[in-house]
């Protein structure tokens, strides 16, 4: 599978019923991508040229997208644009991703259900991301013991795919009052490009489509980075207390 998700690759998406697939554009901005075909060959004018991209100023919250249209460039039957709907403070216009198939590519991360055929790529990618605590601890840390057939059974896991490689999870336990963010993990080839923060966003995402104001999370003491990144992710420190053998330390956040 290509490194980056292109017209064609768009097409070879499930169509109907569309999954919720997150698209990230690179933009700045992420989108529920949900697939809408559109007659081949037809023209329209744009006002950026084929190869060009176009987005808005701040930074978006997630959105769902209610159609991505294709619509093939005047200039060459090798080109094309994709549609889709532009969220901003001045309101909606139209966002053109404009990439030509045989050059530039979208680069995309998707985030999705967690299916049985991908368990073990979350076996190694826990055993990847948890493996460097274990002398820190002494022990292996929890996630590092869970059974990912069984959460990925429940619907419980999610995860984020690029390239066609499982590159990040998270395991989510709908509460009545909260969400429960149970475990969140990123490949370490992958760290600091943004999935850890998108997998974050989506799970309180998740808790509103819910109906739920709060995510609730826990890490482990000697997990000491986590304790810098949940915080400036809006997170607060609730308390910290010993829970199945585990130092641990709970954070919340209200929606």
């Amino acid at each position: 599978m290509p490194a980056h998700l292109t017209g064609e690759d768009l097409d070879r998406l499930p169509g109907s019923p569309p999954p919720p697939y997150l698209l990230d554009l690179g933009l700045g901005q992420r989108c529920s991508l949900v697939r809408q075909r559109s007659a081949r060959g037809h023209r329209a004018s744009h006002p950026h040229s084929p190869g060009q991209t176009q987005c808005c100023a701040n930074p978006l919250k997630p959105h769902r997208v209610p159609r991505v249209a294709r619509v093939h460039s005047c200039r060459s039957p090798h080109s094309l644009r994709w549609r889709l709907p532009e969220f901003g403070r001045y309101g909606r216009g139209r966002l053109g991703v404009g990439k030509r198939l045989s050059g530039k590519a979208i680069p995309v991360t998707i985030i999705r259900r967690a299916r049985q055929s991908d368990v073990g790529a979350l076996s190694e990618l826990v055993r990847a991301a948890y493996g460097g605590y274990v002398e820190r601890m002494g022990r292996e840390p929890a996630p590092m013991r869970a059974d990912y057939s069984a959460l990925v059974e429940a619907g419980a896991v999610w995860v984020a795919v690029r390239s066609g490689l499982v590159v990040g999870l998270v395991v989510l336990e709908v509460r009545p009052d909260h969400l429960l963010l149970d475990n969140i993990a990123v490949s370490p080839g992958v760290r600091r490009t943004g999935i850890g923060r998108r997998l974050l966003g989506f799970a309180e995402d998740y808790a509103r489509e819910h109906g739920l104001g709060e995510v609730r999370l826990y890490t482990n003491e000697a997990m000491t980075e986590n304790l810098d990144y949940y915080p400036r992710n809006g997170y607060t420190e609730t308390h910290r207390a010993t829970d199945n053998g585990y130092r641990r330390v709970f954070f919340t956040k209200r929606l």
